[in-house]
């Protein structure tokens, strides 16, 4: 079976008008690195506030295959992190803009399956969107 998680990482890595965004902070799980800051985190060896910027974490949260197993078809859940609700929602654009309808010699298509909800991370405050796509993979 197609390792999904790498194959949609892959694909994001590639779109160069989210990676102008995000850099590669763009990273499988359901939370970003311990290490990740994207506001207000002060660096103690430079004594200055740190931003590391927007970044995208994503995990499946569920999905099959189709009746032939020709094609994964995971529920993809996206965590869209920004130093403001504002900066959040433009990557959450931006992603929308190349998952939806989105392909490649891999996935033939994403869809949006849950428009962005605008949350906030209890310990911290950091805002960020949530979101989900349903994304076909080939699995060959």
């Amino acid at each position: 079976m197609k390792d999904v998680h790498k194959t949609i990482s892959e694909f994001l890595l590639a779109q160069t008008t989210l990676t102008a965004k995000v850099d590669n902070r763009i990273w499988v799980g359901s939370e970003p690195p311990s290490s990740y800051k994207p506001t207000g985190a002060t660096d103690r060896k430079a004594y200055k506030p740190r931003d590391d910027g927007p970044a995208i974490v994503f995990k499946v949260r569920g999905g099959g295959l189709d009746y032939e197993d020709a094609v994964l078809s995971p529920s993809v859940q996206f965590k869209i992190y920004g130093r403001t609700a504002i900066n959040a929602d433009v990557v959450y654009r931006v992603l929308c803009d190349v998952l939806h309808g989105g392909h490649d010699d891999e996935i033939l298509n994403g869809e949006l399956e849950m428009l962005g909800q605008l949350l906030y991370e209890p310990d911290t405050d950091w805002p960020y969107i949530m979101t989900a796509f349903r994304v076909m993979i080939r699995n060959s």
